[in-house]
């Protein structure tokens, strides 16, 4: 059984991002997933900031898997009701 290379971008928010963005549009054969370590928007409780902020990748997330992890930016909500913006719009994988 052999192993074949796999190609990760992990991703946090760094001064560059628009720059990373545009380059993945332009190769996107070149990443073969993106994981994305959290806090990912920044915008807290501002839905409309999530919304808008999912827009910047859509076209990579058409072409390349992305995986998404939450950080303490993603957490607001009542205690029942954590991660409400992430969950809603983030489909990741059961462990």
């Amino acid at each position: 059984m052999g192993f074949e290379f796999c190609m990760f971008l992990i991703w946090f928010w760094l001064v560059n991002s628009i720059k990373t963005v545009k380059a993945l549009e332009q190769d996107p054969e070149g990443i073969d997933v993106v994981l994305f370590a959290g806090d990912l928007s920044y915008a807290d409780k501002k839905q409309a900031l999530w919304d808008s902020w999912s827009r910047l990748f859509e076209y990579s997330q058409a072409k390349t898997p992305w995986m998404y992890a939450p950080g303490n930016h993603e957490v607001f909500g009542p205690q029942n009701h954590r991660f409400i913006a992430y969950r809603h719009r983030f489909q990741m994988p059961s462990s």
